[in-house]
């Protein structure tokens, strides 16, 4: 009983310590977090939320995206507006199914105790992944190394995504298929154009009533 206690002592400080020295680190910035947040070596921009027990390495956030609980974030490049939701994987490193064995201790020199391999590694473990301004991903969703998904794209809950997303489509599914467009091809040529993620925050708080209808939204500022 003593040592449980002292172990869940022991966890609150580490959360704590953590939470403190990230807001030490981030200071200045808008940046809200959850209880239990790992990051090493991110960047970030305004009024971005972490919630509890999330992870991201070597990754950015700009400005408004926001990643829920219990999501990861390897080396993964985040832009504006983007909603990750929650027990997400991104970039969590691949095996080479073309060799004999999957295992990195043929060809890596740093991710097992023992290795076969030379001096340097010989297989490329993980490529960044990229996500675009107002994308959506859905819970438990796994993301993997070297995709890109276009501004707008919609990315089902439980869905494995393996190869890139065109922008403003929606898919899903193991592995994800598209499933169809948010709007029709006018719209979305129109929105990759107009870019309403790179306006200021007074301009979004002047139109953002037009948000809600794509409709009105192209007609008004076609103009």
């Amino acid at each position: 009983m003593f040592k449980d206690i002292l172990r869940d002592d022991l966890r609150f400080a580490k959360d704590y310590w953590e939470k403190w020295r990230h807001r030490w680190q981030f200071r200045g910035q808008s940046l809200k977090l959850g209880k239990g947040v790992s990051l090493r070596r991110c960047r970030f921009g305004r009024c971005n939320t972490l919630q509890d027990h999330t992870t991201l390495w070597e990754s950015n956030l700009d400005d408004f995206s926001y990643v829920a609980h219990h999501s990861t974030l390897l080396r993964t490049q985040c832009q504006k507006f983007s909603c990750i939701g929650p027990h997400v994987l991104c970039g969590t490193g691949t095996h080479p199914l073309h060799w004999v064995s999957l295992h990195p201790a043929f060809y890596s020199t740093q991710t097992t105790q023992t290795t076969f391999a030379q001096k340097k590694d010989t297989f490329t473990e993980s490529k960044p992944v990229f996500i675009g301004n107002d994308v959506w991903i859905g819970a438990q969703s796994i993301i993997a190394d070297g995709v890109h998904i276009g501004n707008g794209a919609v990315v089902a809950a439980n869905s494995f995504v393996s190869s890139d997303v065109p922008a403003y489509a929606i898919v899903g599914g193991t592995p994800a298929k598209f499933i169809r467009w948010r709007f029709g091809a006018a719209h979305i040529e129109f929105l990759e154009q107009f870019c309403w993620w790179n306006y200021n925050i007074e301009w979004l708080h002047q139109h953002q009533s037009y948000f809600s209808d794509i409709e009105k939204f192209v007609a008004h500022f076609s103009k």
